[in-house]
């Protein structure tokens, strides 16, 4: 088989992989304020536990960068 075929299909597969994850990525970005703002809406006040616990998420997620 030709080797640019092969090349090319094997980005081609490595694309479809990266296509998904970002996809994923950008999916959960828009869907958390998103669901703050209905939380709000509602009415719904936050729960200070869970506040504090996702803070502490995020602040571990960007030392890890």
């Amino acid at each position: 088989m030709d080797p640019v075929a092969i090349e090319l299909a094997r980005l081609s597969a490595e694309n479809r992989i990266m296509r998904v994850a970002l996809e994923e990525i950008a999916h959960r970005t828009i869907q958390a304020p998103l669901n703050r703002l209905a939380h709000a809406a509602l009415g719904h006040q936050p729960n200070p536990q869970t506040t504090q616990l996702l803070a502490e998420i995020d602040q571990d997620r960007r030392s890890e960068l």
